[in-house]
């Protein structure tokens, strides 16, 4: 019989009061307004480019992106909608109420988070940049729910 779970919902009405970042700074990154990133699923079916500065880089160790994304934590790379061109609409599902996270259906790779609390905005998981490197994580939210070994 399979195992049903539901995810726990984050009530939180802006992320970035709850993001701790070690300088003691906000979660902006250093990029030049003019960088353009790109990326895209395993399979390469999905690609996307960004334009500009996104607003935070930050590392998520919610149980919600633990169990989406597989991993201990998830590092996010948030931009306004307009800042991404996609070349292909990502399949999507509604994790938690008023969470949506997009997807390859080809191949599965988890792509995006967006959420009705940060509306107009999407939440790309690093790992999908082709350069991933050129983004640092300015700090870190849901620490209380990080991994013993994985605390920030």
């Amino acid at each position: 019989m399979p195992v049903e779970w539901k995810m726990h919902e984050h009530n939180r009405s802006d992320a970035s009061e709850f993001i701790k970042s070690p300088k003691g700074g906000d979660m902006g990154q250093s990029v030049n307004q003019d960088d353009r990133h790109a990326g895209g699923c395993a399979c390469g079916a999905i690609r996307f480019k960004t334009t500009g500065a996104p607003k935070f880089v930050a590392n998520c160790h919610c149980r919600d992106c633990r169990r989406c994304t597989g991993a201990a934590f998830s590092t996010w790379v948030g931009f306004k909608d307009e800042q991404i061109n996609w070349t292909r609409q990502r399949a999507t599902y509604e994790s938690s109420t008023g969470v949506t996270r997009g997807y390859c259906k080809d191949c599965g790779t988890p792509l995006t988070y967006q959420g009705e609390k940060w509306a107009g905005e999407t939440h790309l998981l690093i790992g999908v940049f082709n350069d991933p490197d050129s983004f640092t994580p300015a700090g870190s939210v849901f620490d209380d729910e990080a991994l013993p070994w994985a605390k920030p």
